[in-house]
């Protein structure tokens, strides 16, 4: 093989491995986003199901609010009309 060739096929091993070595480096910055990524979805997937039990408790606590709101005012119809 002559010299030019090996010089030639050198360089062009250097440059691969250039870019193998920065296409790795890619794939490592992905992989630790992907991973942070999944941990926030995991954090946000937990808090949705804790504001989600949360906002069920509460509309629970309204209605009985609103039960208790109406015996109060029945009461006090109730007690109107007796004093009339």
């Amino acid at each position: 093989m002559p010299k030019r060739w090996s010089k030639g096929c050198s360089r062009e091993v250097n440059d691969v491995q250039t870019e193998w070595d920065a296409l790795r480096s890619e794939v490592v910055d992905a992989e630790r986003h992907l991973g942070e990524t999944k941990r926030r979805l995991e954090e946000a997937e937990r808090r949705l199901v804790e504001t989600k039990e949360a906002d069920k408790i509460a509309k629970k606590e309204a209605i009985r609010a609103k039960i208790q709101r109406n015996k109060a005012e029945a009461s006090l119809h109730q007690a109107m009309s007796s004093d009339s």
